[in-house]
């Protein structure tokens, strides 16, 4: 968890290398972890990395049962298109 929040404080601070660091440790530590995935997503697609944005913003939607996150990966999804 610590690394997933690290990663979402770097996404925040523009800093998208290091918030990609951070959430892939976060998934390496544990695989079901949802908002690591949407962070990074976020922060590849921030990067202009569509095929890993997409890749880790649907694996994010599969993975939770919170409607809030799975709005915004779908959103994210969506902006990508």
């Amino acid at each position: 968890m610590a690394y997933s929040n690290r990663g979402y404080a770097y996404l925040n601070k523009r800093q998208y290398d290091r918030a990609v660091v951070d959430c892939t440790k976060a998934i390496k530590l544990d695989p079901s972890d949802a908002v690591a995935y949407l962070n990074r997503g976020t922060a590849y697609k921030l990067q202009g990395n569509t095929t890993e944005a997409t890749a880790d913003l649907e694996k994010a939607i599969t993975l939770s049962e919170n409607p809030p996150l799975i709005e915004m990966a779908s959103k994210q999804i969506q902006e990508i298109s």
